[in-house]
């Protein structure tokens, strides 16, 4: 999402505008992206770098050889979007082409092939029209310009959203709607937000990920709540966040390890809120532990602690929210298997928990209980971020 405070629908898509516009004067907008085990980040300038776990050739740099440390993907310097499967990753370039690479055992490159892998980025179709970009564990959902939402993959159990074969070795439609806007990938299921702020899930529901009180996969979209206006979503492993517009934070789906929360390990086959909170910003779910940034730029997290991911220096999983450490800085968040990159508003990146395939980007394999900054003794900086939603500096001048 671009935003952190709820503005009008038509104001909304003239920041839209001027963002893209913008881009063209400001460089890319920097983010980060985590699959299970690797890490893929855009800098400001456009170019594209990655490490950890490579196995599939999901780093996208023509090899099979886990990376300890950044290393750039190619030389192109137009990429505006990057999103990490388990194994797989797919980005969007500025003129609106999508391009895949990794692993591609059900099909989830979308290049008409299946089991055949890339170790470099291939570009799915000729289309130049795509918008955003979700990768799950083995299937992919991407929006175009006008809104449309479009799936391939696998679809063993209803992430397309519609009674469809198992797989589709290309991009398909999803139903005639065209007022979608933001996407959110779990392990097999998917929410998805529309124009007019409610929020949709489908897909795997043996959790309850999919928030409809009960455990039947969901074949078609279901809607979360229509009397509620949704401001962001995250879908983890095999549960679901929602943030609403005024500021709560609303879970649901596996809490076996307290990623939900709400003080419990039970399951919730609705969304629960978490908390009387009302200053929440932004959302991130991973596998087993979960991520949340407040109005003021302070970091909490949740959920399983075994290898150190939640960062607060301990071993010990927490059930409900607690705040890690005192920075103020944080804007964006990427949660790994057992792991989490972040970025802060200086462009500095940093990772904590396992590092196994070197997931922490600091030369090693060590874990880290706390916050180590990513690229060792040359740290990796993507590029100034003055905020996760709005983060444009022409839209800024504007507001003032």
């Amino acid at each position: 999402m671009l935003f952190t405070q709820k503005v009008t629908r038509e104001i909304k898509y003239i920041f839209i505008v001027l963002s893209i516009f913008s881009s063209f004067l400001y460089g890319a907008t920097p983010q980060i992206s985590t699959g299970a085990n690797h890490t893929m980040v855009i800098k400001s300038d456009g170019t594209l770098w990655t490490w950890g776990y490579n196995y599939n050739g999901q780093l996208g740099n023509n090899s099979k050889t886990d990376s300890l440390l950044p290393i750039q993907v190619g030389d192109d310097v137009n990429w505006s979007s990057v999103s990490s499967g388990r194994h797989h990753t797919v980005a969007l370039k500025n003129d609106g082409s999508l391009w895949a690479w990794g692993g591609n055992d059900n099909a989830q490159l979308g290049n008409d092939s299946k089991g055949v892998e890339s170790l470099v980025p291939i570009q799915i179709g000729f289309s130049t029209d795509w918008s955003s970009v979700s990768a799950g564990s083995y299937h992919t959902l991407a929006l175009k310009n006008d809104g449309s939402l479009w799936a391939w993959g696998y679809n063993g159990y209803g992430q397309f959203g519609k009674d469809t074969p198992v797989e589709s070795l290309v991009p398909m439609q999803i139903g005639e709607d065209t007022p979608w806007v933001t996407l959110s990938s779990g392990h097999m299921h998917n929410i998805v937000l529309k124009s007019d702020d409610s929020a949709w899930t489908w897909g795997y529901n043996y959790n309850g990920q999919i928030g409809d009180n009960n455990t039947t996969n969901r074949l078609t979209p279901f809607e979360i709540s229509s009397a509620t206006a949704w401001s962001d979503i995250s879908a983890g492993s095999s549960y679901t966040m929602a943030l609403k517009s005024n500021g709560e934070l609303w879970t649901w789906g596996h809490n076996y390890y307290n990623q939900l929360g709400d003080g419990s390990s039970v399951d919730s086959l609705v969304p629960i809120k978490i908390g009387s909170a009302s200053d929440w910003s932004s959302i991130f779910a991973g596998d087993t532990h979960t991520m949340a940034l407040k109005n003021n730029g302070k970091l909490w997290a949740w959920g399983y602690n075994n290898y150190g991911q939640l960062g607060d220096g301990s071993r010990d999983s927490s059930s409900i929210p607690i705040q890690i450490g005192s920075d103020t800085s944080w804007v964006s968040i990427s949660l790994g298997d057992k792991y989490t990159v972040a970025l802060k508003s200086d462009g500095s990146v940093w990772a904590w928990g396992n590092n196994y395939n070197g997931h922490l980007g600091n030369n090693g394999t060590s874990e880290s209980l706390e916050p180590i900054e990513v690229g060792g003794t040359t740290p990796l900086n993507i590029g100034r971020t003055i905020n996760k939603k709005l983060n444009i500096p022409v839209i800024l001048y504007l507001l003032n």
